[in-house]
């Protein structure tokens, strides 16, 4: 935000007030100072005539010397002549310019709004009053007031005033109509949202003028940024927005607006925000104000420093200049506004500010309140209800999406703006892309982008990146953004368009470019699980009727690949296992695509953001948390056991056999799943010896076993060389160590245990 201006040593004497109402005088420009000028001169001069009790005698001496001129110039002059209104205007100046405002002209207190409006109506029985100018009459009475320090005085009776200028308003609007010549409305009609995108597409096509400017760039952004902030043209609105305004917060371009004088205290009472949140629409780029940012700094640059004014848009009458390409875009576009029964005159530059407040409140039930959008547009609220609404920053946000055209009523509200990303998909991080993105910022802007302003250009050259195609097909051939550094260079310009990414909100990508998504509303998030929900479901109808077609053969494949692993010799009486039967079996699934229907599942599943769901697609078991042992296997050698499943009585080395490669018709038990709630306990102590087998034979090899390698043969060479440490002698079982069972040897080797950490303890 820009600093604020250094506080002068001003001293309690009579020039005091002199002192603080020139300080007040920047905030009025020289043009409207002019116009207020003579607004001025015509009420002091109703008040000299008709309620001269109103002036001070000090102001009146002024002119008593020219009065007595016209006395003696002028025998039917009197003494009570009174001054022309050109004469107290050529005064005004010389009140507020040398260094003194002179005497104050009235007795400020003594002022009503009754004085106000009866001069008002004078003005419209003499016909000099119109619905125009009215407001233009009050500001200027404001304006003397605030010259001479006596706002506080004037904001006593304003309210009055505002409401006695409503009705007066309404009469005149009223007469108008009754005499067949006026509009029923009485101020420009806001501008439609259809209509705003074709206007919008206009200052894209039509960017180039005829005497070859381009004016195009800063004609769209002004355009859609009034739009988006609901922000005034001239004074104190989208034309004086600094560079410095401007931040990055979230997923939002950051607008901090300069306070206009009309709001300065109402911010502080009602509590308006400090910045405008303004995001893009990716999903309409000829709308998407990032796009026209990055548009905008690609043709002109950063003009921060050097001699520039640290203005977005440089100069000082950017109001004129928007109004005059505004003006040749509606005549070009004069059928699309007939369309809407609208003519080029019926377009201001408020137009988009109005237009933009009532597409949303309106476009559904679920828009932002009244309140917020109010709020965001800067009227000043009026009434005690209205006295106590305040600033939510979300309700902000929300407004701030609304405004930016995204879909309210479709999951894609969440979209994000385009960025670059950093990770591949498997998600491993992209190696020097930061390197890539600054020099890429560098050339494309000239490399004089401050640090604070590095996020909004980075997302503003991801969006145009992004949009290539878009405006390389829309823009006309002489556009000066064709000219840019970055983007002659093609291979440089392609190499970063690879990167860009633009995803919704809450997909895996986001996630894993841990992106912040804000401004939604529970409806959206809602849709979106919905949206995900039924495109799994279409997902899991196409692999069922793939597996449907597919298993037609599948049976008779599996019968010609064990009769051919019969005739060429693998299975014999002595040689003939599980793992080669399934092996040949898994082969089988492979060449007949079932395996890549499953893998597209999960994938998809993935994509949907439910890794969970995922892992139960490739396991065959509801989805919930998945533990490690299951988690190693491949999705095709999961099976799940009958519910009358007993676990056998292997003896230990058979035990270990089965755990590792199978010994019956389900494959190796590190695989099984479902296991009855019967045998849960069984189960879980031969999980447990498993462990302890495994410890010792990592420990015996000195290395992880390697279970994709894993055979018959492989698995009896791995126990054998364990045996000792594993079988130990018991207290009560003296049998041959090979033919105890699994448990016997379990408890052996418990019972050893405990008993050689009871001597460590004593010991």
């Amino acid at each position: 935000m820009p600093d604020a201006a250094p506080e002068e040593d001003v001293s309690k004497d009579a020039s005091s007030g002199d002192a603080l109402a020139a300080q007040e005088l920047p905030r009025v420009a020289d043009s409207t100072r002019n116009t207020y000028a003579g607004a001025t001169a015509e009420f002091l001069r109703y008040l000299w005539c008709k309620k001269p009790q109103l002036l001070t005698p000090e102001y009146k001496a002024q002119f008593q010397h020219e009065a007595a001129d016209l006395v003696a110039d002028n025998a039917e002059a009197t003494a009570e002549a009174v001054p022309s209104v050109e004469r107290l205007r050529k005064a005004l100046p010389r009140l507020r310019v040398g260094g003194g405002l002179g005497p104050d002209p009235l007795q400020w207190d003594q002022l009503t709004a009754d004085d106000f409006v009866t001069w008002l109506l004078e003005l419209k029985d003499e016909g000099r009053l119109s619905k125009s100018n009215m407001q233009q009459k009050r500001c200027a009475v404001a304006n003397l007031f605030n010259d001479f320090n006596q706002r506080d005085v004037f904001e006593k009776v304003a309210k009055e005033i505002m409401v006695l200028q409503k009705g007066l308003v309404q009469q005149l609007a009223a007469a108008e109509c009754s005499e067949g010549g006026g509009d029923a409305r009485q101020d420009k009609p806001p501008l439609p949202f259809d209509l705003y995108q074709q206007l919008a597409l206009a200052f894209l096509e039509d960017s180039v003028a005829e005497n070859g400017h381009c004016n195009g760039p800063f004609g769209h952004l002004f355009f859609v940024l009034t739009w988006n902030l609901l922000c005034r043209t001239s004074k104190l609105g989208c034309g004086d927005i600094l560079w410095q305004h401007l931040e990055w917060h979230d997923d939002a371009l950051a607008v901090f607006l300069p306070q206009s004088k009309q709001t300065a205290r109402a911010v502080e009472q009602a509590g308006y925000p400090d910045a405008r949140h303004v995001y893009a629409n990716p999903l309409n780029p000829e709308i998407c104000p990032i796009l026209s940012l990055g548009v905008f700094m690609m043709c002109y640059g950063v003009g921060v420093g050097g001699d520039g004014d640290g203005r977005l848009f440089t100069g000082t009458k950017q109001y004129d200049r928007y109004t005059k390409v505004l003006k040749r875009v509606a005549e070009r576009r004069a059928e699309q506004l007939r369309q809407h029964g609208l003519t080029p005159d019926d377009l201001g530059a408020l137009s988009s500010r109005g237009g933009a407040a009532s597409y949303s409140l309106s476009d559904s039930t679920a828009c932002p309140s009244s309140a917020a959008v109010g709020l965001r547009a800067g009227w000043v609220p009026s009434g005690v209800g209205d006295a106590d609404k305040r600033y939510v920053p979300a309700e902000e946000r929300y407004a701030g999406r609304c405004c930016a055209g995204l879909p309210l009523m479709s999951p894609d509200f969440m979209i994000l703006h385009p960025f670059f990303s950093r990770y591949h998909d498997d998600g491993s991080a992209r190696a020097g892309v930061d390197a890539m993105v600054s020099d890429g910022v560098a050339r494309a802007f000239g490399g004089d982008v401050p640090l604070r302003l590095m996020p909004v250009a980075q997302y503003a050259l991801a969006s145009v990146l992004y949009h290539w195609d878009f405006l390389a097909r829309t823009l006309p051939p002489r556009h000066r953004l064709f000219a840019n550094a970055l983007l002659l260079d093609a291979p440089r310009r392609q190499e970063l368009q690879q990167l860009t990414m633009c995803v919704l909100g809450n997909s895996a990508h986001a996630q894993r470019e841990q992106r912040v998504v804000t401004g939604l509303s529970a409806e959206v998030m809602i849709m979106g699980a919905m949206r995900d929900a039924a495109r799994a479901r279409s997902e899991a109808a196409a692999l069922a009727a793939a597996v449907q077609r597919l298993n037609s053969g599948l049976e008779d494949r599996v019968h010609a690949a064990v009769r051919t692993l019969a005739e060429e010799g693998l299975i014999t009486s002595t040689q003939m296992t599980v793992q080669t039967v399934s092996s040949a079996i898994t082969q089988c699934l492979k060449d007949s695509g079932l395996h890549a229907l499953v893998s597209h599942l999960k994938s998809c599943a993935s994509v949907a953001g439910s890794e969970r769901a995922a892992a139960a697609v490739s396991s065959d078991a509801p989805a919930g948390p998945v533990n490690q042992a299951t988690a190693d296997e491949s999705p095709a050698t999961c099976v799940r056991v009958p519910p009358d499943w007993k676990l056998p009585a292997f003896k230990a080395a058979d035990a270990w056999r089965a755990w590792a490669v199978g010994v019956d018709k389900y494959g190796p038990y590190r695989s099984l799943q479902g296991i009855p709630q019967s045998e849960k306990r069984s189960w879980k102590r031969y999980k447990g010896f498993m462990a302890i087998v495994e410890k010792c034979i990592t420990s015996a090899q000195g290395a992880a076993v390697d279970w994709s390698t894993m055979t018959d043969s492989k698995a009896q060479e791995l126990y054998a060389a364990a045996r000792g440490e594993i079988e130990v002698d018991g207290a009560s079982h003296k049998r041959r160590h090979d033919q105890l069972k699994w448990n016997t040897v379990l408890k052996n080797y418990e019972s050893a245990r405990a008993q050689r950490n009871k001597l460590a303890r004593l010991g």
